[in-house]
């Protein structure tokens, strides 16, 4: 999945306490009396009028009910997809309540990256977890992956539907099979999803 800046919604916050970010933490899916997770408008004097079908905001990438409905057609693993409010700034309206925007809390984590054969992911110069980073757009320094840049392992093509591999910063993968269903549903698109390279 690409990351576009264009979509990041700074006009969203979060609280640390929420109830769903507590069970994200301790690694579990959160209970139905901790659900919906929440976000809320910022700023008192800049209400929200508007939102896109995916956009991140909130520290979360949040996205439509329509978006999320692939998935809810599957066993997802230790990926948990989870409902989303969106609340005004005194955090007593809900916005957008039509959409059923949801969220994904937690990652089933596999290790299928195949560094090597990747040829313009970069090192993390600071040394530290995780060792790699997105192929960056030099000129603005934003992350701008291509088909083909990201390699992993064939045993991929067998592994989670949704998966992150802690070697790579940020790696959100989806099975192709997935993506071919998500695609037919035309939802793809709203991913900016790039091909990776298989390699044995």
């Amino acid at each position: 999945m690409a990351r576009d800046s264009s979509l990041l919604q700074l006009n969203l916050d979060y609280d640390v306490k929420d109830p769903a970010r507590l069970a994200a933490r301790e690694k579990r899916m959160p209970r139905d009396d901790e659900l919906p997770a929440t976000i809320f408008a910022r700023y008192k004097d800049a209400p929200i009028t508007e939102l896109p079908e995916f956009f991140g905001g909130g520290a979360i990438a949040v996205f439509s009910g329509k978006l999320a409905s692939p998935f809810f057609r599957h066993d997802l693993g230790d990926t948990h997809v989870v409902p989303v409010q969106i609340l005004d700034y005194e955090r007593e309206n809900q916005l957008f309540a039509e959409r059923n925007y949801h969220c994904i809390t937690r990652f089933t984590v596999f290790e299928a990256l195949a560094p090597d054969e990747s040829p313009r992911i970069g090192e993390n110069a600071l040394g530290t977890p995780p060792p790699w980073n997105f192929p960056i757009n030099p000129k603005g320094g934003a992350p701008n992956p291509r088909d083909g840049d990201i390699a992993v392992h064939a045993r991929a093509l067998k592994g989670p539907l949704i998966w992150y591999d802690e070697q790579l910063s940020g790696g959100i993968f989806f099975r192709g099979d997935l993506v071919e269903e998500m695609d037919a549903a035309g939802v793809a698109e709203h991913w900016q999803l790039k091909k990776c390279k298989i390699v044995d």
